[in-house]
């Protein structure tokens, strides 16, 4: 016979609604931000701190970024790896800044964009070969173009190498 271990999980915004307590050793995952705390059997949820099993300061929780007049800055504090998601589909061409990113390794963006999009990528930027097929990038301008339908997703992989950043463009990503 199989035994199924299944732990509480819910959004942030209802486990901060609820503020339950969480027996001991009981787990608790906020399925929208990743994060999860233990109960102790008395403290409530909003009073728990959150489990870490590693280096808070290498990763990043996702991070909601929105482009705002024309720009798409990314703030990399502290951070070897960090991942970014768009708050809303982007349907007008956009930069992209990177700000603090002196012990970045690498960082994702998730894009959601309706329409073609041109972004132009800092100066630093190099497309991965095969990236470069379709005349989606321009190695002069640094400009990344992506075409989607309504609320199409892209992935934007950036990998610092010395002081340059590795691109990788993946089309239709979820």
């Amino acid at each position: 016979m199989a035994i199924k271990i299944q732990i509480r999980g819910d959004d942030a915004a209802a486990w901060t609604a609820a503020n339950p307590i969480l027996s001991e050793r009981e787990m608790g995952i906020e399925v929208d931000t990743n994060k999860f705390k233990f109960g102790d059997g008395v403290t409530a949820w909003n009073s728990l701190d959150y489990a870490v099993f590693r280096d808070i300061t290498v990763f990043d929780t996702r991070v909601i970024a929105t482009p705002s007049g024309g720009v798409l800055t990314l703030d990399c504090t502290n951070n070897k790896l960090a991942y970014f998601t768009f708050g809303s589909a982007a349907s007008a061409p956009f930069s992209v800044s990177i700000l603090n990113a002196t012990n970045l390794l690498q960082f994702d963006v998730v894009m959601i964009i309706t329409g073609s999009v041109a972004i132009t990528m800092p100066a630093n930027s190099y497309m991965y070969q095969s990236d470069k097929d379709g005349g989606r990038w321009n190695d002069s301008t640094k400009v990344l173009t992506l075409v989607g339908l309504t609320a199409s997703y892209f992935r934007v992989i950036f990998t610092k190498v010395g002081s340059d950043y590795l691109i990788e463009a993946s089309p239709n990503f979820v």
